[in-house]
């Protein structure tokens, strides 16, 4: 259905847009939460670095002997910079000319890089960065290290030598990737749980205009009289159905004075036009077949009963818009419809030199009844073959078929013809009052109002009409009414 695809459509672009103002504010604190948690890691890793450094210097300075000899570190100094806690650093000492005194087993060949900035003040510590792809030196890690480094005075406050430790990023890098993959994992899962709570709560809240559009699409000229019904607390929906119940009585009351004013017009013509066919059929009795007057009679009676069926036409759409519905007590068998029909139409039938052919389409579709007015029935089956034979060409052949749907609740009249068929854009259009398809297809000879009468009288009845085009050539009418039920 239209307004379901137009519904979800709605729906999917209100998700979709909710979903995105979500995302890009998710996004934005998920870059700061890792931009921030990088941060965090990333100074805490450095603090820590620094404050081994700087207890290994004390206490490395507060040794009372001499802990560096022309022999090496004394057993107390290397007692302090093998403490088990010291596994996974990287500690040199070096002297004042850069060259190494002591490095830690873990180093093997391995160089510590010199530091970039001078040490030359007590209590200093400098933090660098080091690369194996750009530093010269033999960095024992292949990623990142990153290098604290102090000197260290002597009890004149000589410098004697400087403390390098050094430890790998890998670590951090492997933390700080855990952290950015939670995150992430967190984001996609919100952004799930998120998407399905707003197309939840979207649907709940666009299920009272589906439901609005609904009972809009069910009121139709025959029942113009409905009124929309909504329960809701939302003051605007409220207020909507209002606004459109209103509007529905306005079109209503101008609705119901048109077509009063031309069952009217169309009473008050009937009158005149009826005596003025009397006059003219005793006309054609009074002069001889062949004199000018009788052939002007036989024109102004041809004239006239168009203009009677014109009128008749109108009277019939004024009573369908005044009573929407026809009595229900009354039951009517479909072949007697059709081949009532079929028989008033069977003398216009052959001027067009066009064959009429009834004929029953399935089992027990000639026992089929419905419940309606007869007379009404009769009209919208003749003027539906009027309008087949009109467009048929000669020596064609109109069908009218009888049927029962498979499911045994609905009977149908079908008219077959032989014509050009009904252009494209125009199968709904033909149905509208006045309105006429020129020169392929029309409804020509009843003013552009037999297939309204044919619509109007379908519906009074609970039915439907449509209209196709056949494969070979003309078209297919098909008129869908309930069957009566027992």
């Amino acid at each position: 259905m239209p307004r379901r695809r137009a519904f979800k459509q709605l729906r999917i672009r209100y998700s979709l847009q909710y979903v995105a103002i979500f995302a890009f504010a998710s996004l934005a604190i998920l870059v700061l939460l890792l931009l921030i948690t990088d941060y965090q890691r990333r100074a805490s890793h450095e603090f820590k670095l620094l404050k081994v450094t700087g207890r290994m210097a004390n206490k490395l300075t507060a040794l009372r002997d001499p802990w560096l000899t022309d022999a090496g570190l004394t057993p107390a100094a290397l007692s302090i910079l093998n403490e088990p806690d010291h596994c996974y650093l990287y500690v040199e000492l070096i002297d004042t000319k850069g060259e190494s005194i002591w490095r830690c087993r873990s180093l093997r060949e391995s160089r510590l890089p010199l530091p970039k900035t001078r040490l030359n003040q007590p209590n200093a510590v400098a933090l660098d960065y080091y690369s194996s792809n750009n530093d010269t030196s033999k960095s024992p890690t292949r990623g990142r290290l990153c290098m604290a480094a102090t000197p260290l005075y002597d009890a004149n406050n000589v410098p004697i030598a400087s403390l390098l430790v050094g430890q790998s990023d890998e670590g951090l890098k492997n933390t700080l990737f855990d952290n950015r993959r939670v995150l992430i994992v967190f984001f996609m899962s919100s952004l799930i749980v998120v998407g399905w709570l707003i197309w939840y709560i979207t649907g709940r809240w666009l299920r009272p205009l589906l439901h609005i559009a609904d009972q809009a699409a069910q009121i139709t000229p025959t029942k113009i009289d409905r009124r929309l019904e909504i329960e809701t607390t939302s003051r605007e929906l409220v207020d909507l159905v209002e606004t459109m119940n209103q509007m529905l009585a306005r079109i209503e009351n101008g609705y119901r004075q048109q077509y009063r004013f031309i069952g009217n017009v169309s009473h008050e013509l009937r009158t005149p036009l009826t005596v003025l066919l009397g006059e003219t059929r005793t006309a054609l009795t009074r002069y001889p077949a062949d004199s000018p007057q009788a052939e002007l009679a036989r024109k102004v009676s041809v004239e006239t009963r168009r203009m009677i069926d014109l009128v008749s036409g109108f009277m019939i759409l004024a009573r369908a818009s005044e009573m929407p519905a026809v009595p229900t007590d009354l039951k009517v068998a479909i072949e007697d419809v059709v081949l009532t029909a079929v028989g008033r139409e069977s003398e216009n039938a052959r001027n067009h030199q066009v064959k009429v052919v009834p004929r029953i389409m399935n089992e027990d579709a000639d026992a089929a009844s419905v419940r309606g007015d007869s007379d009404l029935l009769v009209l919208m089956c003749t003027n539906l073959i009027r309008n087949a034979v009109r467009y048929s060409p000669e020596g064609g052949t109109v069908y009218v078929e009888m049927a029962m749907t498979p499911d045994g609740e609905y009977a149908e009249v079908i008219v077959r013809d032989s014509g050009k068929g009904i252009p494209e854009g125009e199968f709904e259009k033909i149905f509208e009052l006045f309105h006429q398809v020129d020169p392929v297809r029309g409804d020509v000879g009843t003013g552009g109002i037999g297939l309204t009468i044919v619509r109007a009288v379908a519906q009074q009845h609970g039915g439907t009409v449509s209209v196709r085009n056949l494969d070979e050539e003309g078209c297919e009418f098909r008129v869908r009414l309930p069957l009566a039920k027992e």
